[in-house]
């Protein structure tokens, strides 16, 4: 056993001799080059590999085991440190390691060391490649795969590699000639080297190809995954929508947690290339997002009910109804609640409540109707178990138009009675409204002022403004104008349009205290007292305020959210990012990324917030305070010519708009953070 090596020498030389092969310069290094003198090493490290042969999360974790041994045998060995690199890798592709970053610094530290051990090494090279490829360096791994293929031309596997890289970069026919040459190499190769053919094929519009391929790579292995997401994004391309939408079930009896998103984050280097592939999974009914857990206690989504009267000016009654109903259940201790600015988002919309379950992560959906005919009012509701689409109950109630909000609270019980939430001392009195406005007007204009005041410019401040104050004056006794006034106010130290900021602030201090006083059971007066305080860096009464704000509404997605902020004003951005966390689970559909933005920048994770400010621009373009971040971001890390170019849109949006203007003095980070921030911009050539 000892002579081994020696074994393989020989026959290595039997071969070469008897086909009159001639040895170039070179070549003799990589015949005889066997990386270890040290069999037991060698013996680790073809137990490693037989390991890695099984590609499961277990096969994985024993292979980065025994890799490691060999290496504790012979620590100048190449191979193990090659084989530990490409596990790392495959935990990076199917997300079986502990983090996406970690799984990246593992391969490439491993990676290098072999190459830097044996710079001949081919296999590390394809590695390589592939681990550039997947942090977006697209030149990088083109170089090392070329590298691995010059030192290995017979090399199934690194062609295949660097096939799949031209597929990301477009050099689709590159990659068609490298997946031919690697499967002619290695005729019994497995299913990937064959169904990512598909997306070459793809690539040119040659569908009847590509769908060819991915057919061939699932007879190959009927259960291969890859080919299944290859074959429904092709037949979603090629308008074959039945059989797509076929495969698409399957694919999610395989992967429950299978989304669009997982296409998103693949490594193109022209985004509306895998935009095509999404395409085609979206036509066949892939989800956009992956599930959301169910939460530890009973869950429901309350759906916009459905105005049946043919007249859209009655739409703010039927949507006055869903809101007092979430807004009656959030106060619910026992219960999670989704946020009514996510369950709004479906309103119009056809969707099948096994869908809605995956997107909020709820058990129960409420749906209804309403029509209204003079004074009589007619409302059908529904209670739905989401997961099976079985239905709990439904009931139709014929009522006076006035009797309205009793209905609403016999809605509300009978949902509380049928999800047997125990309430707790208190929680009664929280189910019946009260302070009810009495002016139908009124309704409607904060529906008005509601919806334009969160698109967050100029102009939609100012009309929420004149829209609150005439509620005002339609209904000066009722708690939620108030309160409304009193963010465009705070919105007018955002956007830098009061002249006195601190008159701003003072003013919407003022206001909610007022609308404190008219109804002491609101939650929402005492979260945007929270963030005003949290302006001020006065952060042990905004807290107090968040805290007694939760206690009033513990599903109040708003609240944490804001509480949040305040973290990250104070430097406990690590808290901070829990709490907006907690807020985005509340409210799924709305778009948290800002403020887990700056969370994440005050905690030093500058990719992951300038992921976030991305998302927040991608959601609404016009968004200025992203753009500033995003400019801020890339000075941060010293792309300035980036940084430049991002701050041309905040320029689009507001051409007076300048450095110091867009950090407010005094800052609710501190004076220190605001000036570090400013010379960081002007480093950036930013005015």
């Amino acid at each position: 056993m000892e002579d081994i090596f020696s074994v393989q020498d020989s026959i290595s030389k039997e071969v070469l001799t008897a086909l009159r092969v001639k040895i170039v310069e070179g070549e003799q290094a990589l015949v005889w080059a066997r990386g270890t003198n040290n069999l037991d090493a060698y013996l680790k490290f073809l137990q490693a590999y037989d390991h890695f042969k099984s590609f499961n999360r277990n096969s994985m974790i024993r292979t980065k085991q025994v890799c490691k041994e060999a290496i504790n045998l012979d620590a100048k060995y190449e191979a193990p440190y090659s084989l530990l690199g490409c596990a790392h890798l495959i935990d990076l592709w199917f997300h079986w390691g502990e983090s996406p970053s970690a799984s990246i610094k593992k391969s490439g530290e491993a990676l290098q060391k072999a190459v830097t051990l044996n710079p001949l090494s081919d296999y590390a090279w394809a590695n390589l490649g592939h681990l550039n490829l997947l942090q977006g360096m697209h030149d990088e791994a083109v170089e090392a795969g070329e590298k691995s293929i010059a030192l290995n031309p017979n090399g199934d596997y690194n062609m295949i590699l660097l096939g799949i890289t031209f597929n990301y970069v477009r050099r689709w026919e590159e990659a068609i000639r490298l997946f031919k040459e690697g499967q002619r190499r290695n005729p019994y190769c497995p299913a990937w080297y064959i169904h990512n053919m598909a997306y070459s094929y793809l690539g040119l519009e040659r569908y009847d190809e590509a769908i060819a391929e991915a057919k061939r790579a699932l007879d190959r292995e009927p259960d291969h995954f890859p080919a299944m997401v290859a074959l429904a994004s092709l037949y979603g391309n090629a308008g074959k929508l039945d059989l797509g939408r076929g495969l698409a079930e399957k694919i999610l009896r395989f992967d429950p947690g299978f989304s669009l998103e997982s296409v998103e984050a693949w490594p193109y280097k022209h985004k509306s290339d895998a935009e095509v592939v999404m395409d085609g999974l979206r036509k066949v009914g892939i989800p956009e997002h992956p599930p959301l857990p169910l939460p530890d206690k009973p869950s429901i989504a309350v759906l916009p009910f459905v105005n049946m009267t043919g007249d859209r000016q009655q739409d703010y009654i039927a949507d006055g109804v869903t809101e007092n109903i979430i807004t009656t259940l959030s106060k619910l201790r026992d219960l999670f609640v989704i946020s009514r600015s996510s369950t709004f988002t479906y309103k119009g919309k056809p969707v099948k409540v096994q869908q809605l379950s995956r997107e909020l992560g709820v058990q129960y959906v409420l749906e209804g109707s309403f029509q209204r005919s003079g004074d009589q009012v007619r409302v059908i509701a529904q209670l739905i178990d989401a997961i099976d689409g079985k239905h709990l109950w439904s009931e139709r109630y014929d009522r006076d138009f006035k009797d309205i909000f009793e209905l609403q609270d016999e809605l509300t019980s009978k949902i509380v009675n049928s999800l047997r939430v125990k309430l707790i001392l208190g929680e009664q009195a929280k189910l019946w409204q009260k302070n009810r406005p009495s002016n139908l007007r009124f309704n409607e204009i904060m529906f008005e002022a509601d919806y334009i005041v969160v698109q967050f410019n100029k102009e939609a401040n100012i009309r929420a403004k004149q829209l609150y104050k005439e509620a005002i004056d339609l209904e000066p006794e009722h708690w939620d104008a108030y309160v409304g006034l009193a963010f465009t106010h705070l919105m007018d130290w955002h956007l830098r349009l009061s002249s006195s900021p601190d008159e701003s602030l003072d003013e919407a201090i003022r206001l909610c205290k007022k609308s404190m006083t008219l109804d002491e059971s609101q939650d929402y007066p005492h979260t945007l007292l929270g963030a005003i305080y949290a302006l001020r860096r006065e952060f042990d009464e905004a807290t107090a305020e968040f805290e007694l704000a939760i206690s009033l509404n513990p599903n109040s997605a708003i609240a944490y959210d804001d509480w949040g902020r305040s973290l990250t004003y104070a430097g406990r951005p690590e808290e901070a990012i829990d709490l907006i966390k907690k807020a985005a689970r509340l409210d799924p559909s709305v778009t948290r990324s800002m403020a887990l933005g700056n969370a994440y920048r005050e905690a030093g994770q500058y990719e992951e917030a300038l992921a976030e400010y991305k998302n927040c621009i991608k959601n609404n373009p016009n968004n200025i305070f992203a753009h500033m971040n995003v400019a801020g971001i890339y000075a941060l890390t010293g792309r300035y010519e980036e940084a430049r170019e991002a701050w041309s849109e905040v320029l689009r949006l507001d051409p007076t708009m300048t450095v110091e203007k867009m950090w407010p003095k005094p800052s609710p980070y501190g004076p220190e953070h605001r000036e570090r921030s400013i010379a960081v911009l002007h480093k950036a050539g930013i005015k």
